[in-house]
């Protein structure tokens, strides 16, 4: 029976084995596969200029699939890097079909892989054949012997070896120590077997479920105490890398070293670069402050819902308007104006209040605050960003 199964693995895997060759119009050598040398199977083409060759259709795909795929051929030597080359041309493979190949391999005829068999299939019934062949002998679940596929059922069906499974304890066992060996005492016990499992699984449940009630707990503790995480240590991050410069050695300067002047409305253009952190609307609190070390031109300050041009961007400036930028769209409208701003030598401290859901924004220095509100941090999604954005060469923050 191994060399049966062996057999059908090779139509699944490859080729049909020469041996199985019984009558033949045509030179068979014009119908092997030059990768298993059997057979040709499910033929695939490559459509290359010249080249043509055929292949069975999984040898063709494993041998594409493969990285760094050796030739099977004894005159080439070389490997081939790319697995997407025919290994015949060594050029990309173009998959295609030539029905010539078909016609051919419709004038063979081969003998069946079942030992017991002695009947002539032509090669286009072949796969039918085989797997509905009624001297095709299939694996017994319970004894393991080869029986006739198609008295396998009776045979399972009367087979001692058979796992079935106790209806009470749901126990997967042969048959015959179901009916000889499982006895009332031995269903009962599987049954405490599983119940004590489920009972382990329950507790382990409920201690997860433990510690995450006591997670948030402390985390709600901390929120109502008006504790919130302070980022001491950032890093930055821009697409206008030619334009700024950043320090992150102690001191967290982000520095405008060469502004943008953009011709068309004759002014610098504001070049954008983020706390390269994301904050999200659920219970955690955050603050961090920053100092304006210089500023001659306006500087924005905003929260974005992504680090591309096309998010939703709320700003505020230093004449108090608050400007959105709708999700793909490159302009800036007035919303509100508020009693806010800020200039050279001013200490911004900025909080996520969680339990009222904004974002405030207090000028330490001036005593002004202000506030992106529930709504427009809504708008952003689950989780958002804090950016700012330098108008003149030369001007700078520093973040505590």
């Amino acid at each position: 029976m191994q060399q049966e199964e062996e057999a059908e693995l090779m139509l699944e895997q490859g080729g049909i084995p020469i041996s199985q060759l019984c009558n033949s119009s045509v030179n068979i050598d014009l119908l092997q596969c030059p990768i298993c040398f059997n057979i040709l199977w499910k033929p695939i083409a490559c459509g290359q200029d010249r080249c043509f060759s055929s292949f069975c259709q999984y040898c063709i795909e494993s041998w594409l699939n493969q990285k760094n795929a050796q030739s099977t051929f004894e005159e080439e030597e070389e490997t081939f890097a790319n697995e997407s080359n025919c290994p015949k041309c060594k050029r990309v493979f173009i998959k295609t079909e030539i029905p010539l190949v078909k016609v051919l391999l419709s004038q063979i005829e081969l003998k069946c892989i079942h030992s017991n068999c002695t009947q002539v299939i032509p090669y286009a019934d072949y796969e039918n054949h085989i797997v509905n062949c009624k001297e095709r002998k299939k694996q017994c679940r319970g004894c393991q012997q080869y029986i006739l596929q198609n008295k396998l059922e009776e045979h399972e069906a009367q087979c001692s070896q058979i796992p079935v499974e106790c209806q009470k304890c749901h126990k997967r066992m042969p048959k015959c120590d179901l009916e000889s060996k499982h006895d009332k005492y031995n269903c009962i016990e599987n049954l405490f077997k599983v119940q004590d499992q489920q009972l382990e699984n329950l507790y382990t449940q409920y201690l997860i479920c433990d510690d995450m009630v006591n997670y948030y707990e402390e985390k709600i503790a901390r929120m109502m105490k008006g504790d919130l995480i302070a980022l001491t240590e950032y890093n930055f991050f821009t697409i206008f890398t030619a334009n700024y410069q950043f320090t992150t050695d102690n001191l967290y300067i982000a520095r405008l070293v060469r502004n943008s002047y953009n011709y068309n409305k004759q002014k610098n253009d504001f070049l954008h670069f983020y706390v390269d952190y994301y904050f999200t609307t659920g219970l955690e609190g955050y603050e961090w402050k920053c100092r304006v070390i210089r500023l001659r031109g306006n500087l924005l300050i905003g929260v974005c819902s992504s680090q591309l041009s096309n998010s939703v961007d709320f700003i505020v400036n230093r004449l108090g308007e608050v400007k959105k930028k709708e999700e793909n769209d490159n302009r800036y409208h007035i919303i509100r104006k508020v009693n806010f701003t800020f200039g050279e030598g001013d200490v911004i401290r900025f909080q996520i209040l969680p339990f009222m859901q904004c974002l405030r924004i207090t000028n330490e220095t001036r005593h002004l605050t202000f506030c992106f509100n529930r709504n427009e941090l809504q708008e952003m999604g689950d989780q958002y960003f804090s950016f700012f954005s330098l108008e003149y060469q030369g001007d700078a923050l520093q973040f505590l």
